[in-house]
């Protein structure tokens, strides 16, 4: 990683703000916090009965939005649930490999599968990092990776903070 730039995270999650989900509140305010140190863009889908939420790039909170047109059906119907999945995870593929090179992929758990596809995104450039974060404050690196623990702990701290609304006293 060069010194003079701020990290590359790319993060990949199908909800994202102005979503009501949880994972797109918990996202929303992971993604503020990491954008005063690094360069976060996400990469999210389109959002059901939210105009605002159109397919396309944007800023909020100093991160770069990437909303890739995916199908919003309801999702109260497995099969219409399945193709929201399908249409997220083949479009936002597209568009993470075709993003600046990051330094690390984060994901959440929506979709469920969104793990492998973070991980074959992070081959793709080379078999960096991939972190993997849910609810439960769970972080994985890939086996084999090579993750300076200064960089871990700085992370683990931030989604600390925000998934468990503790306070950050210094770096």
């Amino acid at each position: 990683m060069n010194a003079a730039r701020r990290p590359r995270l790319l993060v990949l999650n199908q909800y994202y703000w102005p979503g009501v989900e949880a994972t797109a509140h918990l996202l929303t305010e992971l993604c503020e916090a990491l954008a005063e140190e690094f360069d976060v863009t996400v990469v999210t889908g389109r959002l059901r009965d939210r105009p605002d939420a159109r397919p396309g790039t944007s800023e909020r909170g100093g991160v770069r939005i990437v909303r890739v047109n995916s199908t919003a059906f309801e999702r109260s119907k497995l099969g219409r649930r399945a193709v929201n999945y399908a249409t997220y995870l083949l479009q936002s593929f597209r568009a993470a490999v075709a993003t600046r090179r990051p330094d690390v992929v984060v994901c959440m758990t929506d979709p469920p599968v969104i793990g492998d596809l973070a991980h074959l995104v992070a081959r793709r450039f080379r078999g960096r990092v991939v972190l993997r974060t849910n609810g439960q404050r769970h972080i994985v690196a890939d086996d084999g990776m090579s993750v300076r623990r200064h960089e871990l702990a700085r992370l683990d701290r931030l989604q600390h903070a925000v998934f468990f609304n503790f306070e950050i006293v210094g770096r």
